[in-house]
């Protein structure tokens, strides 16, 4: 008989206002749209504007047609490049993922890390969280001793300098330790 590996794990919620990427420029958390009728309209609006700019540019200065097509579409591929990440197929649905958007500025590229994984190369900026990642809560589970499991997690975050909500009280500045609803399975 096979044996079976049996792993715990735990959901770590971020306090979202604290998150910095390590650059000078804006960042925006955003949740991303797995609805297809949305991404539809999000396309059909971008496709509106991008006409409608593009003619406020032409009637503006009169600059030559093929030269303003194409410094409009450099300039505007940047700003629209920023809806891509935030569009998925709704069979990921479940994940209810956000990202974090951040324009490279000139001494990003730098900083950037480059990880091959299976599909694709990927690039990203580290994030700076300071001294402490700015957790909001964590739940642990499911696991087969959930009790056990939780005041251990709690034991391991208060040895780290996290200030911990062991009463359950909502009190923003601790971080919250949970029990996940999701029963047990070895199966």
């Amino acid at each position: 008989m096979p044996t079976q590996e049996v792993r715990n794990g735990v959901a770590l919620e971020l306090c979202a206002p604290l998150l910095q990427p390590i650059t000078q420029n804006a960042a925006f958390l955003r949740p991303v749209c797995y609805v297809e009728d949305a991404q539809h309209g999000l396309a059909a609006d971008i496709a509106k504007w991008t006409i409608g700019f593009f003619k406020m540019g032409l009637t503006r200065s009169r600059p030559d047609r093929e030269q303003w097509a194409n410094s409009f579409l450099t300039a505007w591929e940047q700003r629209v490049i920023y809806f891509a990440p935030l569009l998925k197929d709704k069979a990921f649905a479940n994940e209810k993922e956000w990202r974090l958007i951040v324009e490279y500025g000139p001494e990003d590229w730098k900083l950037l890390k480059i990880q091959q994984k299976q599909s694709l190369i990927s690039r990203h900026l580290t994030l700076s969280f300071g001294p402490r990642v700015p957790l909001s809560s964590v739940m642990v589970g499911p696991c087969r001793h959930p009790a056990v499991s939780r005041v251990s997690v709690g034991s391991i975050l208060g040895a780290k300098g996290y200030p911990i909500d062991q009463f359950d009280t909502g009190e923003p500045s601790k971080v919250r330790v949970s029990n996940s609803k999701v029963p047990f399975q070895t199966t």
